[in-house]
């Protein structure tokens, strides 16, 4: 007698899978970003003049706390960062 393991998975069960993927992604993103925001809360306690060395502002490190989730914060500061450089 020959048994065979089937692999084949329902589309109820692949929809649940891709589901609880997605959550896990969000999760993800969202304790990045809370991570984010503790980092941009502590640069707001720096000197200004290391701000400034940095090429950045209290008012950009404001902006970027209050920016969405989703957005990539990082990038924005550092082109903020290379127009202020020029």
């Amino acid at each position: 007698m020959t048994t065979t393991n089937s692999t084949a998975t329902t589309p109820g069960h692949t929809a649940t899978r891709i589901s609880l993927r997605r959550l896990r992604d969000k999760l993800r993103a969202r304790r990045q970003a809370r991570r984010d925001r503790i980092g941009y809360r502590q640069m707001l306690e720096l000197d200004p003049h290391l701000l400034k060395d940095m090429g950045l502002t209290r008012a950009d490190v404001v902006w970027a706390m209050h920016q969405p989730d989703e957005a990539e914060i990082g990038c924005e500061l550092h082109a903020i960062r290379r127009r202020r450089a020029a």
